[in-house]
């Protein structure tokens, strides 16, 4: 509102921040964060789901520790991992099976 307390045209469109409180702020963004927090998570559950359908793999392996570490790992790589090459794959697991 103008210093001279008459509302013009324009008033109506703008928000008065000096009475924002910081919690309303932070409430709004947070609310879009977790909104979009769930929505990655749904599309990445989607996604998992679908490569166990499309390869006939049974469901119950979500539940084997190794394909949760195997998310752990992805997880902590973060962004930008290529997928491994098959044969470097069976390089690596027969380098660690002939160590144990």
């Amino acid at each position: 509102m103008p210093e001279r307390g008459i509302r013009g045209s324009m008033d109506r469109f703008l928000r008065n921040i000096e009475n924002d409180s910081l919690e309303d702020l932070k409430g709004s963004q947070g609310t879009k964060q977790q909104r979009l927090e769930k929505e990655m998570r749904e599309k990445t559950c989607s996604d998992i789901a679908r490569f166990f359908y499309e390869n006939g793999t049974d469901f119950n392996v979500g539940n084997n520790p190794s394909f949760i570490n195997v998310l752990r790992s992805v997880g902590n790589y973060g962004h930008g991992l290529k997928a491994p090459i098959s044969r470097v794959e069976h390089i690596t697991i027969d380098d660690e099976r002939r160590k144990n």
